[in-house]
């Protein structure tokens, strides 16, 4: 995972289990707060894409090998981007 922090008062964390084909995606930031999780294909297809609360961590599920680059928003301000292989 390649990732880019955009605000210190978040922080994000995304990682493959490649034996379950998923991603985990969780956020700790300001209480309350929810995250946008957007993932594309290399063709800039959106693929996946979910929300969640602060300190929860969500299961992105039917991930297929590849690389992937993914956007993180609180509200309409972009915290952090970056790029996954699952391989």
């Amino acid at each position: 995972v390649q990732k880019k922090t955009f605000s210190r008062s978040h922080r994000f964390s995304l990682y493959p289990d490649v034996s379950q084909k998923v991603l985990f995606f969780n956020v700790r930031g300001n209480s309350g707060k929810v995250y946008q999780l957007y993932v594309f294909n290399m063709d800039g297809k959106m693929v996946k894409q979910a929300e969640i609360r602060n300190k929860q961590t969500t299961m992105i599920k039917d991930i297929q090998r590849g690389t992937y680059l993914f956007e993180v928003f609180s509200d309409d301000d972009r915290i952090g981007n970056g790029q996954i292989a699952v391989l």
